[in-house]
């Protein structure tokens, strides 16, 4: 017991002694030791120079870099390019399109007050069809679209040797003859098209529908499909030796017309028709 009572008594004082030390002594004493300004003491100073760092150069408050870097760029940005198109979406766009490409232009003229059949054709059924074909096959040979990619060699690319079986474009119309709604649906032995290559045709048909029929055929009336078939000409350039070769812009030339030429035979063709039509069920099988 007169052990636990020393043990405790030596803790206690040494507990005392520490926090004398800590405090600087008693009340009336005064630190003898060197003053050292308090920082709002130098803030105050004639010299700003010597001001704490550490608060007058707050890098992440005052001068971040990368804040006020950001903020003057976003800045003369607003100010000087303001209204500017983004580079990224003018690229999307084919260079040849737009009001002055001359592919895609139709006739200024009053559209809505031309007939929109042909005025020719006197139809007794409600309904009215035509059919035509023109054929689109190349005239010399060219990259065939599919199984094989030439690596940049011409002499690796699948070249046609010949004509196995003659390439169409077929084009069906169909009309109601009491409000003279027409449209057109053109099939083509083709791997496909580009969107650009529609417009072209798109615009072409319209033109010729104009000048030909003397009718108002709006052109995306024509709706042009391709069979997607791998042993047509490319007409993509992705079968070609790339590398600044593109495809054969002739024979993609000859197809767009075949595809005009075939529209325009199949509305001048319309006729009489009587439409039928049915519906079944097949039972699935297990």
């Amino acid at each position: 017991m007169g052990e636990d009572m020393r043990t405790t008594a030596l803790g206690i004082a040494a507990a005392c002694v520490l926090a004398l030390a800590c405090s600087g002594g008693s009340g009336d004493q005064k630190d003898s030791g060197p003053i050292v300004p308090d920082a709002i003491e130098a803030d105050l100073g004639t010299d700003p120079g010597e001001a704490d760092p550490g608060v007058v150069e707050d890098p992440g408050v005052a001068e971040d870099p990368g804040v006020v870097a950001d903020t003057a760029v976003e800045d003369e940005g607003q100010a000087s390019d303001e209204g500017a198109v983004d580079p990224g979406t003018v690229e999307d766009v084919p260079a040849d399109e737009g009001p002055t490409d001359v592919l895609t232009q139709r006739p200024d003229v009053d559209w809505e007050s031309l007939p929109t059949l042909p005025v020719d054709k006197t139809f007794t059924t409600r309904y009215a069809a035509g059919v035509a074909r023109v054929d689109v096959t190349p005239l010399t040979p060219i990259n065939l679209s599919g199984y094989g990619f030439c690596m940049g060699d011409q002499k690796l690319c699948r070249q046609s040797a010949g004509v196995h079986d003659p390439m169409h474009a077929t084009a069906v119309a169909l009309a109601d003859t009491q409000n003279g709604e027409v449209v057109v649906f053109v099939g083509v032995d083709s791997v496909g098209f580009f969107p650009y290559d529609a417009d072209v045709m798109q615009a072409k048909v319209q033109t010729r529908m104009y000048q030909e029929l003397g009718i108002y055929f709006q052109g995306e009336r024509m709706i042009p499909s391709a069979s997607h078939s791998h042993s047509s000409p490319d007409t993509t350039g992705l079968w070609g030796p790339l590398f600044g070769v593109t495809r054969d812009e002739a024979y993609i030339h000859l197809i767009r017309d075949g595809v005009v030429e075939a529209a325009v035979q199949a509305v001048s063709g319309l006729q009489d028709v009587s439409l039928v039509w049915a519906q079944t069920e097949m039972a699935n099988r297990d």
